[in-house]
This record gives C-alpha cells, sequence and structure tokens, in this order.
C-alpha cells in the first residue's frame, strides 16, 4: 500500500489555480521582495501539487523556486527549496544528486538552528538510506527523528515517524512490529485530529491482512472508507483495495471483484497513480484465477507488467513475472515459463544492483559533502553579512 505522511492532502491542491497565480507574479515588470517571495512560495506548492502527475515539471518548477530564492536575503527559504528538490529528485531516481541536495540543506539547517528544516532535509536522507537497503541504519534515522519529535512535543511528525517504522518493518516482513508502530501512529492522528487517521486506519487494515486477521481488517478498512470523501480517489482506491484483499483472502469471492474493480477505476482517474493500480490488478488476477477465467488472468498480470515498467516499478514487476512464470509452468507451456522465469530474475538481479549502486552512492556523497563544506561555509559567511 501506498502511504503518506501528515503533510499530504487528500482532497489535492488546485494547479489550475496555481498556474494562474504563477503566471500574474511572472508577468509583472519588476517585483518587489514581497512579490519575489511570494512567488518562490507559489512555485515550491506549485511543485508539490505537480509531484505525483508531472514529476518532469515538479523538478522544474522546484528549481526555479531554489533558483530564486538564492537571490533572496531568505537563508530559510533557500534551504526549505532544495529539501523539496532533493525529495523530488529521490523520488524520480537521481539519487546520488538527492543525497547531496539533502546534506547541504541539513548543513544550513543545522546553521540555522531550525529544528524543521533539520528534520525534512533527515527525512530524506533516511528515506535514502532504506532505499538502499540499510535497513539497520534506516532504523536508526527514524528513531532519531521520533525523539527529536518528541523532544519538540511534536505530535504529528511523531505519528509520521512511527508510520515510517511500521513501513520500514512491513519491508523486512515483520507484520507484529508493523501493526504495532502503525496502531500507535493512527492512535496519535486520531487524538489529535490529524486527517492522517483515514489513511492510518487503512494502513493498519493492510498490517492486519498480513497477519491472517481478515474480519478485523474488514473492520478497520471499512471505518476508513465511511470517512474519506467522495472525492478523495487516491485514499478510496487504496482502502478497496485492502478491502477486496481482505474478502478475497476470506473467499468471499463476489465482493472482493467489487472491491477491487471499483478500486482500480478510482486510481485510473488519478495521473501517476500507477502503482495502486498496478497492486490491484495483481490481485484482481487471483480472483480471476479462481474463478477459472485464465485468459483474463493473463491480461491482468500483463497489464502490471506494462504499468510496473512505466513507473518503474521493480519488485511489482517482478511479482508479476514470477506469477506468469507459475502459471504457465502449471499449464506445461515450457517456452513462455521459461522466459517469464528469465524476466523475473533479470528484475530481482536489478533491484539488488540497484541496492548496491546506491549504497556505493552514500560513500561517494560523503566524500563529495567534506569536499564541498569549506564552500558551504563560506556562503553561510556572505549570507550572514548581507542579512545584517
Amino acid at each position: 500500500m501506498k502511504e503518506w505522511t501528515h503533510t499530504f492532502d487528500p482532497s489535492g491542491t488546485s494547479t489550475e489555480r496555481l498556474e494562474r497565480q504563477l503566471a500574474e507574479l511572472q508577468s509583472r515588470a519588476a517585483l518587489s521582495p514581497e512579490d519575489s517571495a511570494q512567488l518562490v512560495d507559489t512555485l515550491i506548492v506549485l511543485s508539490s501539487a505537480l509531484t505525483h502527475s508531472d514529476m518532469p515539471r515538479a523538478i522544474a518548477v522546484a528549481e526555479e523556486a531554489h533558483s530564486l530564492s538564492c537571490r533572496l536575503p531568505r537563508p530559510y527559504t533557500a534551504a526549505t527549496c532544495l529539501v523539496r528538490l532533493s525529495w523530488l529528485h529521490l523520488q524520480s531516481g537521481a539519487f546520488e544528486t538527492a543525497l547531496l541536495e539533502a546534506r547541504e540543506a541539513l548543513f544550513f539547517g543545522e546553521q540555522l538552528k531550525d529544528y524543521g528544516l533539520v528534520t525534512s532535509a533527515t527525512y530524506v536522507l533516511t528515506s535514502a538510506q532504506q532505499l538502499a537497503g540499510n535497513y539497520a541504519k534506516a532504523e536508526n534515522g527514524w528513531q532519531s527523528l521520533l525523539d527529536k519529535a518528541r523532544e519538540h512535543q511534536d505530535r504529528a511528525r511523531e505519528a509520521d515517524f512511527l508510520l515510517c517504522l511500521g513501513i520500514l518493518h512491513q519491508e523486512q516482513n515483520d507484520f507484529r512490529r508493523t501493526l504495532d508502530y502503525k496502531l500507535r501512529a493512527h492512535n496519535i492522528y486520531a487524538r489529535i485530529g490529524d486527517i492522517n487517521h483515514i489513511a492510518a486506519k487503512n494502513n493498519v487494515a493492510f498490517a492486519l491482512t498480513k497477519l491472517g486477521q481478515d474480519e478485523n481488517a474488514l473492520s478497520w478498512a471499512t471505518r476508513a472508507l465511511a470517512s474519506c470523501q467522495e472525492n478523495w480517489h487516491d485514499w478510496r482506491a487504496m482502502i478497496l483495495h485492502t478491502l477486496g484483499t481482505a474478502h478475497m483472502n476470506l473467499r468471499q469471492y463476489g465482493q472482493a471483484e467489487d472491491c477491487l474493480r471499483e478500486g482500480l477505476a478510482l486510481s485510473a482517474k488519478s495521473a501517476g497513480r500507477k502503482y495502486t493500480s498496478a497492486q490491484i490488478l495483481l490481485d484482481m488476477a487471483k480472483v480471476e484465477l479462481v474463478n477459472n477465467k485464465m485468459p483474463a488472468a493473463f491480461d491482468m498480470l500483463e497489464q502490471v507488467t506494462n504499468l510496473a515498467k512505466e513507473a518503474h516499478i521493480l519488485h511489482l514487476e517482478a511479482e508479476a513475472y514470477h506469477a506468469l512464470f507459475r502459471l504457465y509452468a502449471l499449464l506445461h507451456v515450457h517456452d513462455q515459463a521459461d522466459e517469464y522465469h528469465d524476466q523475473f530474475l533479470r528484475c530481482k538481479n536489478q533491484i539488488v544492483r540497484k541496492r548496491m549502486e546506491r549504497q556505493v552512492s552514500f560513500i561517494r556523497v560523503d566524500a563529495e559533502a567534506a569536499r564541498r563544506e569549506p564552500a558551504w561555509l563560506s556562503a553561510w559567511a556572505q549570507e550572514n553579512k548581507r542579512v545584517l
């Protein structure tokens, strides 16, 4: 299941309104310092709104915001833009670029002694450790962020980092610890009235399905869906996927199919949600197999491979190829089975290779950050002179 921290707004932000606001600001012959600051703020918000629908445009907008912010006497804003840019680069696969930007943002956050900036930059770096398969370092990072959030009595971020720990253990198939952390995150979100209590209910339900507690999972997911507004398509698609999975595990195949089909239709409405669509299609293929609809199952698995390739989601691509391999092997179509097995192995090898490359990237970026730190110190000194 795709999950978000408390900074995500399920209702979305109108990119059309932001684009109009941006065009109006850019059309002015001369920008006052206040106008320039407003322009940077608009660019940052627009970049965030574009993240799931148009990543290249989101990165371009964030780069423009950072470039403009560096000309303003607002080091905090420049560092904020840099953190945003580093997160986008991490999501788009520009791993080393993201690491170096996050390290620079962390440096300036520490100089400013700003808790929010330090936390945001560390969040990117810890996420990168998790992507590199450095799970012990990632766990230490999330725990350190959790401790800082508690020290600052920041309940929303405390819940976020509990959720991050839950996702970390989910990746390692430790679903009991996953459930524990996700329950604790949910309880905080609910207590402080954070809208993410809805997604957190679904997170708990998903963990319960992994532990075979599907009746309980249905209860949690049903409550999540009841709290989710009709136009929040992304969240509703995820919740319906969880409901479909629980019904399928309980052999309630008709209800499972209804939930999964509705979830798939909603996920298709939102650009950039190929991840959710691919996950739902994987489970729909299982339902089709139970109903002895082999052609439909094969078609859905092929759709998963195509979606996963487009979105560069290697583990889902591997899962689909493995399912196709097993099906063709059961049908004694050995040439096709061998072909899909080779594709499965290719994906698994790519996953391992990417993790190793990312681990090496940390070593390179550590050396590069050490080389650049004197320049960052000089820039910081110049910035202080300009502000004063």
